[in-house]
């Protein structure tokens, strides 16, 4: 899954520059070699992928008529979609559903969030200029949260 990660990457960056997918908007990795890349190509949101479950297609489809898609999160058995505005998602852990509704409550808007294959999670929200990073899981790295903690405490811009 590693080379297909590098190969998708360097085709938002290649069909970047020749024009054929302008401000890739977000992308992800999922199950059995899937990828999804949601993109504006001459002022139409559009999306790509290969192995996409439909439902997460449909999903891109909708809200991309109303709104940018900032992330997009997968595994075997859930999926979400961060928006401009609001998220979706299907099978999303309780415990980061509650977690996102706090944080919206304190007037924070998801900008993105990563889901394990063993159930964990990691979102990041910001308002104004303020960052969080919240997560759960034994199998989301610890250098990864590290870092993000950093990264957030010291007011940095984490967008994804």
């Amino acid at each position: 899954m590693m080379n297909c990660s590098y190969l998708t990457f360097a085709w938002v960056l290649l069909s970047s520059v020749l024009g054929y997918a302008a401000a890739p908007s977000a992308f992800g990795f999922g199950p059995d070699d899937c990828w999804v890349v949601v993109h504006e190509d001459r002022n139409n949101w559009g999306c790509r992928g290969d192995r996409v479950p439909r439902d997460v297609a449909e999903a891109v489809e909708k809200m991309e008529q109303e709104q940018i898609v900032l992330g997009i999160a997968l595994n075997e058995n859930s999926w979400m979609l961060i928006g401009s505005k609001t998220w979706s998602g299907r099978n999303v852990p309780e415990a980061l559903r509650k977690n996102i509704q706090e944080q919206q409550d304190d007037g924070f808007q998801v900008i993105d969030a990563a889901l394990t294959r063993a159930g964990g999670w990691v979102v990041l929200t910001r308002k104004g200029g303020t960052h969080r990073c919240r997560w759960r899981g034994r199998d989301v790295p610890h250098e990864l949260i590290a870092y993000l903690r950093e990264a957030t405490d010291n007011n940095h811009r984490v967008l994804g």
